[in-house]
């Protein structure tokens, strides 16, 4: 299996473990799963166009996106721009879904599950987060 740079990268952090001392050959999937979630709240957490060296990089405004097109459009572009950051910047996240989760108790809060495939042991495994953008604008994954 070919790697990109960003995987090898990735998984070195992995072998590395938490504090980057020790070199352990028992790979972690929780650590592999950490550093997923780490980076893809990184990616939601960055405005597209805040990026110098990508402009492409994060997700839009989804408030200048609601008022462009209303709710339904905004979440639509929303899980647009949400897989294609995966695609882009986190390769080693394949066949990727994305879904609205809608919450009736909380409408002001923006639910995604992100479904999608990762390379580990030698085989294709299932893996799933869930983000929440508060009202704030802070998106939280999980």
């Amino acid at each position: 299996m070919k790697h990109t740079i960003n995987e090898n990268y990735l998984m070195e952090r992995v072998r590395l473990g938490a504090e980057g001392r020790t070199v352990s050959n028992v790979f972690d999937r929780h650590a592999y799963r950490q550093t997923l979630l780490q980076h893809l709240q990184i990616i939601f957490n960055t405005r597209q166009g805040n990026a110098a060296s990508n402009p492409d990089f994060g997700l839009p405004d989804f408030n200048d996106l609601d008022m462009k097109y209303g709710f339904t459009t905004a979440v639509r572009e929303i899980i647009r721009s949400i897989k294609l950051n995966i695609e882009h910047f986190q390769p080693g996240l394949k066949r990727v879904r994305v879904n609205y989760i809608e919450d009736e108790r909380n409408p002001l809060e923006l639910k995604f599950e992100i479904v999608g495939q990762v390379y580990l042991n030698g085989r294709n495994e299932r893996i799933k987060f869930q983000t929440k953008k508060s009202s704030l604008g802070i998106v939280e994954v999980m």
